[in-house]
C-alpha cells in the first residue's frame, strides 16, 4: 500500500479532498504521490495538520523514517513527560515483575499504572491474603472502620 492509499484509507478522503484540507494544490500532491517529484516532510506535515493523521506514522508509511527510529522518539517523549515519581514507580514495578528484559526492546513491557491504580492493586492483593470479609463492613471517614456492622 502506498502513502496515498494509506491516507485515503485512514481518512476516507479523495486526493482532491486531502489537498484541500492540507492547503496544497491537487496537482502538486498528485505529483508527489506518483513519484514525479519528491514527497517532502513539509507536505506530510501539511497533510497531518489538515487530516489529523499522525505525522510520524505518515513519515514511516512514506518510507522517510524507519519505524524503530519513530518508536525510540516516542519512548523518549514519554519518558520526558513522566514525573520522577512515575519513573521510580515504573522501575520498581519492573523490578518486582521478575520479567526478563529484552535488551533489544527494553521498553517493551507494559506501561506503568498510575499511583492510585498501583495502590488499589496492591491493596486488593493484600486483602485476598487476609481472612477479612470485606463486604461485611464499610469504611467511614478515612482510616476509621465501622466494626458495628461487622459480625
Amino acid at each position: 500500500m502506498n502513502i496515498e492509499q494509506y491516507i485515503q484509507e485512514q481518512t476516507g478522503l479523495s486526493t482532491r479532498q486531502i489537498a484541500e484540507k492540507s492547503g496544497l494544490t491537487q496537482s502538486r500532491l498528485s505529483r508527489q504521490f506518483n513519484g514525479n517529484t519528491a514527497l517532502t516532510l513539509d507536505t506530510l506535515k501539511d497533510i497531518a495538520l489538515g487530516t489529523g493523521l499522525d505525522f510520524l506514522d505518515l513519515a514511516v508509511k512514506a518510507n522517510l523514517l524507519k519505524q524503530n527510529y519513530v518508536d525510540r522518539l516516542r519512548s523518549k517523549g514519554a519518558l520526558l513527560k513522566a514525573t520522577d515519581e512515575e519513573l521510580v514507580a515504573e522501575v520498581l514495578r519492573r523490578m518486582r515483575s521478575n520479567a526478563p528484559i529484552d535488551k533489544n526492546a527494553p521498553f517493551a513491557t507494559q506501561p506503568f499504572a498510575t499511583h492510585e491504580e498501583m495502590a488499589r492493586a496492591e491493596l486488593a492483593e493484600e486483602l485476598k491474603k487476609s481472612d477479612v470479609d470485606i463486604a461485611a463492613y464499610r469504611e467511614t471517614d478515612g482510616d476509621e472502620i465501622d466494626y458495628d456492622s461487622y459480625n
